[in-house]
């Protein structure tokens, strides 16, 4: 019951500071942000699936009837092909986070230029 009021209070004093941080964000930075959030995210896709292709990669070598070992081949080979295709989104994300994050710079310096005026 104490792990659990605990827990609660630290997601309560977290929200509250992830709140005070976001308003304190200038609005030309949060695209490069959100960029950043969905390549993490698909860096974890990644991982998840990497993970999953060794996880059926394992069973292939457990002793099974023919069947089995012929359906867990066939999912190994569709998570591999998946691990692929999170890799090269991972990739793709990335670039647009990196595209992104020189756009906001730029209008950052932009907004100071005119500031300066």
């Amino acid at each position: 019951m104490e792990a659990l009021v605990s827990g609660i209070v630290v997601f309560v004093l977290a929200m509250f500071v992830g709140v005070e941080i976001i308003k304190k964000v200038p609005s030309l930075l949060h695209t490069p942000l959100t960029s950043g959030s969905n390549a993490i995210s698909g860096i974890t896709i990644l991982g998840s699936m990497v993970v999953s292709g060794m996880a059926a990669g394992c069973a292939k070598k457990a002793p099974a009837d023919d069947g089995m070992a012929a359906r867990i081949e066939a999912a190994a080979s569709k998570a591999e092909m998946a691990a692929n295709k999170a890799e090269a989104a991972a990739k793709q994300a990335t670039d647009a986070a990196q595209r992104a994050d020189a756009a906001a710079q730029k209008a950052e310096a932009m907004y100071h230029h005119k500031l300066k005026k």
